[in-house]
């Protein structure tokens, strides 16, 4: 990993600091490195790579306590290499001026942090100190300003939070747990159902996903289509519908007693109640609901008549005492949209979780194919 620091050739040449013990600025020293080091903390979500100059690439003096921060990748790289012949070759700059920057530093520092031994030289008790919390702090200061972020779903130790309209999560809840912790375990996934409109969802700051019928999408936001399904008409084995066998036609559909799935945000909700204006027949809704678990009770009302998205009638079949109703009439397919905030569109885990999400609408939706 290279790293960069400001023009060292540029700094002014100060004499070899003289010999010294463990100086009083010993503890203050810690204690700055410290308190530097935690005041660039960055989430644990993100890591990072390093190939961008990090330290002021202008070269000129950026202070913290007096120390020009352009000198610490420069006491990195020299503790590091406890050889200023090599951190200077490291860092891509002079023998000379890395001299100087090792000459501020001790000077700054109140301590000689590498001394001679032998043919090399070796760290103070203060240099081995600071060789650790620097280092991690270059490397925070180096993402920080670099911009270079990754996420890393092995190490992540994120909470993701998806909100889900009712005929979804019942398709792809569970799979996107399960594909989530698969490839990141130490994260939780957090899901919501709601009736609400995606705008109104993603107002929690929490809510990173939300996965809704294309109708309530927010128009400010940024979404994409992740599956499209075919509307069908369901009702109660004692119902009297196509009693003649032939299709329910729009008028004898729109006469029926209604339950709206989706509740007030269901998709056919404006379409339908728009086409009636053009018929003497008024548009009746019985119940609005975006619970499933409900439906098929609400069926039981031989009058009753509810248009579900395949996946959910699938459901509500399978709980027995209800039959499809074939129409006459052609109905708009139900989009399901995902959706997130403009502001998280460049952030990488986001970005990773919608992936996860997509993968398995799509699995979904060839498996409502094959069937």
């Amino acid at each position: 990993m290279h790293r960069t620091v400001g023009d060292l050739t540029e700094l002014p040449r100060i004499s070899t600091f003289p010999n010294v013990g463990v100086s009083t600025n010993y503890m203050d020293s810690i204690n700055i490195a410290h308190d530097m080091r935690s005041s660039m903390q960055l989430q644990s979500r993100y890591k990072f790579s390093s190939n961008k100059a990090v330290i002021n690439p202008a070269g000129t003096d950026v202070r913290f306590r007096k120390l020009d921060l352009n000198l610490l990748v420069a006491l990195d790289s020299l503790l590091s290499e406890a050889n200023v012949t090599r951190a200077a070759k490291h860092m891509h700059i002079t023998q000379s001026a890395m001299s100087a920057a090792l000459g501020r530093l001790r000077e700054h520092f109140g301590d000689a942090l590498l001394i001679p031994s032998g043919r090399g030289m070796q760290r103070t008790r203060l240099a081995e100190d600071l060789m650790a919390p620097l280092a991690d702090l270059v490397a925070q200061i180096d993402a920080f300003v670099s911009n270079d972020r990754q996420f890393d779903p092995a190490i992540a130790t994120d909470r993701f939070v998806i909100v889900f309209a009712s005929s979804h999560i019942s398709d792809i809840g569970a799979s996107v747990i399960d594909e989530v912790l698969k490839l990141a375990p130490n994260v939780q996934v957090d899901l919501r159902t709601s009736i609400q409109t995606a705008a109104e969802a993603l107002t929690d700051l929490d809510v990173d996903l939300v996965c809704a019928p294309e109708q309530i999408r927010s128009v400010d936001q940024p979404s994409a289509v992740i599956s499209v399904k075919k509307h069908v008409a369901v009702c109660s084995t004692q119902a009297d519908f196509c009693a003649d066998g032939k299709p329910l036609d729009f008028a004898a559909f729109t006469a029926a007693r209604h339950v709206a799935f989706g509740g007030s945000a269901s998709p056919l909700m404006g379409a339908l109640n728009e086409a009636t204006k053009t018929t003497s027949n008024r548009f009746r809704v019985d119940a609005n609901t975006g619970l499933v678990s409900v439906i098929g009770q609400l069926l039981n009302n031989p009058e009753r008549i509810a248009l579900l998205p395949s996946n959910v009638a699938d459901i509500v079949l399978s709980n027995g005492g209800t039959r499809v109703v074939p129409l006459a009439f052609a109905v708009e397919d139900y989009r399901c949209v995902l959706q997130w905030r403009e502001r998280d569109q460049s952030d990488p885990a986001v970005a990773w979780f919608k992936g996860i999400v997509h993968a398995c609408a799509a699995s979904a939706n060839q498996r409502d194919a094959s069937d």
